[in-house]
């Protein structure tokens, strides 16, 4: 097959498929999640399970300790534990660890009008200690190890940075008036790149970094370095449930912000307030082995599992259920979603240009209404970015994957809103749409490939929040097919698909690609795709240690 190869530089790996998919190894903890032993039993300190009280400052109290002495766990024998005030986490190599999740349960009833930081757990760095600006003086091609810059300033070896840049001009003219000017404006939107690496050389007006850049950097895009963050590090919660004890929507999980090499293994969230988890500027982190269950919010902006200007996550054999969105967004890069399971809950790459991101051999039901016939506020789409026309959201970047996963869907199985939604590469999928189409694909969405995917249509055309508005020329008996595009596409490549619910000569409609071939039309919807390996993620792991 001839492949989708960008550069197959330093960031990219090719498939034996032929086709140059970015690296994601480096995602999660170098080495896996540290065993560290237990330094302090909240007990012995006063915090007595099952009477009824407040346990939180007997806590904070045993995480004050335990990082005195160095670091190490804070142990929660079995029980409930009652939280009536934030647990803070501010301190290096401090671990929050339960017996077992069946075992040790966390009840918070703080409410928001007492409380409005609202978080059971806050881990947290420091935002600002030492701020390094260094301007790029040469334009950063995807897959450089080596920055050129106008001083190192202070910087050392071993500095973790940022490389951060604004939208280009090409991705900016799709906007509408309303996100182009969000995208200027200095504000979060004006994020293009907030990519962390790790600085392992210096020299005159040099950094040498740990990973390649993900993104072509113009020097219109006024690239630059910063060092801003004292990043938390090495500690994490582990093995216990928090189950909210009070009938209040204030309430949210747990929250790591300017952190390193942070975890969540074994936590369940349980009928939270709002939200369950939100990493905010982290780096090299991992939530594996949790389950997130349901929240009291509904509507808007609530409910999310959220992923913001972090580089290099991994999420892992994870159960989400009954949430809003599991949220990618703010320049996110390099987070892996890997063996997830997901029900009444979509992957939503929700605003403001992440890139670089693999969602691998999971399984996604985004379809609103969960089985206690509740509302939860999902998109609808299988595979979402946010649309360039909207008057919202900005769009996603470039380099997202999505790789032998399972979507069910009440809209279209894709809907690729453009703008910056470049080399989005859907590779042996499995989609199943009860409304709608096989794919939506918008003006920006260039260089898109599609290839060995399974596209099943119970109900093509038919959908909930209506097709037409999406292509406005067109109407919605002319929406009956397979993929549709909403404009010309560039690059698009469309190959080796299976179609069941369509006729043969709707598979495309409304534009040509630039490579269309061996697609099929089948009555039976096969049961799954020919994907060269379960995972790319282990393909890519085992590819690298030999």
């Amino acid at each position: 097959m001839n492949g989708y190869t960008p550069d197959a530089g330093a960031a990219d790996v090719i498939g034996p498929d032929g086709i140059s998919y970015p690296d994601f190894t480096r995602a999660g903890i170098p080495g896996g999640i540290p065993d560290v032993n237990v330094v302090i039993d909240v007990t012995t300190l006063g915090a007595t399970p099952n009477d009824g009280k407040d346990d939180s400052a007997a806590i904070q109290a045993a995480v004050y300790a335990v990082a005195a002495q160095g670091g190490g766990a804070v142990f929660l024998p079995a029980g409930e534990y009652h939280i009536d005030r934030t647990v803070t986490i501010n301190r290096d190599n401090v671990v929050i660890r339960g017996e077992d999740p069946e075992k040790t349960v966390i009840r918070p009833r703080f409410r928001d009008e007492n409380h409005p930081a609202g978080w059971t757990f806050r881990f947290e760095g420091v935002a600002h200690p030492r701020r390094v600006d260094l301007n790029m003086t040469r334009p950063v091609t995807r897959g450089d190890t080596v920055l050129h810059v106008n001083g190192t300033g202070r910087l050392e070896v071993g500095d973790v940075v940022t490389i951060v840049a604004r939208p280009p001009a090409e991705a900016i003219e799709l906007l509408t008036e309303k996100l182009a000017g969000i995208a200027t404006d200095g504000s979060y939107g004006s994020i293009y790149s907030w990519q962390y690496v790790r600085v392992t050389g210096l020299g005159d007006n040099e950094i040498h970094v740990d990973r390649p850049a993900r993104l072509d950097l113009s020097l219109e895009q006024r690239p630059q370095v910063l060092m801003h963050n004292r990043l938390l590090k090495g500690a994490g919660i582990e093995n216990l449930t928090i189950e909210q004890e009070v009938e209040t929507r204030g309430i949210n999980g747990v929250r790591f912000y300017a952190t390193e090499r942070n975890w969540m293994r074994g936590v369940t969230i349980r009928r939270i307030g709002n939200t369950p988890v939100n990493w905010v500027r982290s780096f090299e982190f991992e939530v594996r082995g949790c389950t997130l269950d349901d929240m009291r919010s509904r509507g808007g902006a609530v409910g999310y599992f959220g992923i913001n200007f972090s580089s290099d996550g991994l999420v892992e054999d994870c159960d989400i259920r009954r949430l809003r969105h599991l949220s990618i967004s703010m320049a996110s890069n390099g987070i892996v979603l890997h063996r997830c399971r997901l029900s009444n809950v979509d992957i939503n790459f929700h605003m403001h240009w992440p890139n670089g991101n693999l969602v691998d051999n999971c399984d996604v039901d985004a379809t609103t209404e969960a089985d206690d016939g509740a509302t939860r506020g999902t998109y609808n789409w299988g595979i979402y970015t946010p649309r360039h026309t909207g008057d919202m959201h900005n769009p996603a970047g470039p380099h997202n994957t999505f790789f032998n996963s399972r979507y069910t869907s009440a809209k279209d199985g894709i809907m690729l809103g453009g703008g910056a939604t470049r080399h989005t590469l859907i590779t042996y999928n499995h989609f199943v749409s009860r409304g709608g189409s096989a794919a939506i694909l918008q003006e920006g969405s260039d260089d898109t490939v599609l290839i060995g995917n399974n596209f099943v249509l119970d109900n093509p055309g038919e959908t909930a929040g209506g097709t037409q508005w999406r292509v406005p020329s067109r109407t919605v008996e002319e929406l009956v097919g397979g993929i549709i595009l909403a404009a010309e596409i560039p690059g698009l490549r469309i190959i080796g698909n299976t179609f069941t619910g369509i006729p043969e000569d709707q598979i495309l409609l409304h534009g040509e690609a630039a490579e269309k071939r061996d697609n099929t039309v089948s009555d039976i919807p096969p049961d799954a795709t020919r994907p060269f390996a379960p995972s790319l993620l282990e393909w890519q792991r085992e590819r690298k240690s030999r």
